[in-house]
């Protein structure tokens, strides 16, 4: 209810149309903070059906970002059947990721895969597919590792290869996030299981985004392999890093690292929220209520 009191109150758009959605759904509450975002939404696409700038072409930061929006599109039109959410879905992902596929093809950790492929289950079609598997081939000849990648990136990137494998039937799509999920343990994870910003590269603060990502991962593996660990994971990643990552006020902020970074020192770097992390907690923690009973 915090979390869905404060995604309500800010002033943020597009990118939290999906932590609005779940919240809602979550809290079986409708958000008017939502109906306005959808209702603006058309005049926020440019003229080639995307949100950014058209005039200095895409970048990993617009995949990004148009990634996230394809992913609330798809939850909210699941949730609402409104049929002009799967026009949208239809502009951003041709207009943007099958437009400009050589580019996407320049960043690794394929920003924006998961969007994607969850357009792709709804409106998919061949050209959508083709730059699914070239982006999902790319992002699996990265060594994580070796590059230090941003923990959030690559824990969406195989959130992506998960749903995939749900679409296409094919389990080397799982046996692929497993093995990239077992690279982020090694290098990603903090001692109280949240998330170093990039592998590898041990200080700065934990980051709220990737912590969630890497709940809903675990859940998602568990649900697909039913091998127990997954679901232990995701019970020390929740209990130990998301719920002490959000704030009073509900929104989620930045802790420190402990480990390699901090010591033993697990403390708040500051109360101030932090948008995204804001946002993507809010996808954990509605997942937390679809996941579990808890009394």
């Amino acid at each position: 209810q915090q979390s869905f009191d404060v995604l309500n109150s800010s002033d943020s758009q597009d990118l939290a149309i999906l932590a609005l959605v779940t919240d809602a759904s979550a809290s079986r509450k409708a958000s008017q903070k939502l109906n306005e975002i959808i209702s603006a939404f058309p005049s926020h696409l440019n003229g080639l059906g995307y949100i950014g700038s058209e005039d200095s072409g895409p970048d990993e930061r617009t995949f990004a970002d148009n990634g996230l929006i394809l992913r609330g599109l798809c939850t909210y039109y699941n949730m609402s059947s409104n049929e002009k959410a799967l026009d949208w879905i239809r502009s951003v992902a041709s207009g943007l990721f099958v437009r400009n596929k050589e580019v996407f093809m320049n960043y690794s950790l394929a920003p924006g895969l998961d969007g994607l492929v969850e357009a792709y289950r709804l409106v998919g079609t061949p050209e959508m597919k083709e730059v699914i598997d070239s982006m999902a081939t790319r992002f699996l000849e990265t060594d994580l590792a070796a590059v230090k990648a941003g923990t959030h990136a690559s824990l969406s990137a195989c959130r992506g290869l998960i749903s995939y494998a749900e679409i296409t039937g094919d389990p080397k799509w799982v046996a692929e996030a497993e093995s990239r999920w077992n690279v982020y343990k090694e290098y990603g994870m903090t001692e109280n299981y949240g998330s170093y910003t990039q592998m590898g590269l041990y200080e700065g603060h934990a980051d709220p985004s990737a912590t969630a990502d890497s709940y809903i991962l675990a859940l998602k593996l568990w649900q697909h392999t039913r091998k127990s660990e997954y679901l232990k994971e995701a019970q020390l990643i929740y209990y130990n890093a998301l719920c002490h990552v959000q704030r009073g006020d509900g929104s989620f902020g930045l802790d420190t690292c402990p480990g390699e970074a901090s010591g033993t020192d697990l403390s708040v770097v500051t109360d101030e929220p932090f948008p995204m992390g804001t946002m993507s907690g809010a996808e954990g923690l509605a997942t937390a209520a679809a996941c579990f009973w808890m009394r």
